[in-house]
């Protein structure tokens, strides 16, 4: 049992409560989010970073803006490096420091 139930009907109540809860508090963020990117993504536009919406984006990320094919090559590209950085350069396994 759960430190919030105290018996097996309290605790299918908050399986059930969160079942809808959480959807709902995700969505609601995913709102706020979007509403709070408008400015964000108007200067990525502004400075090069977004195309302008127009029939060349590729992928949309707003209203207005988005990543026509060369910025979709270039971050593709960009997560593949560090990508591979992230991987190549980890250590597989601690190291024995038993020779002391």
């Amino acid at each position: 049992m759960s430190n919030l139930a105290n018996n097996e009907n309290e605790e299918l109540a908050l399986i059930n409560v969160m079942g809808f809860l959480v959807p709902a508090v995700l969505g609601g963020g995913a709102a706020w989010i979007a509403a709070k990117s408008a400015p964000v993504i108007a200067w990525l536009v502004s400075h090069g970073v977004l195309a302008a919406r127009s029939d060349a984006v590729v992928v949309p990320l707003g209203e207005n803006a988005g990543l026509d094919m060369p910025r979709l090559v270039a971050a593709v590209a960009i997560v593949l490096v560090v990508g591979f950085a992230v991987t190549r350069f980890r250590p597989s396994h601690p190291k024995n420091k038993s020779h002391a």
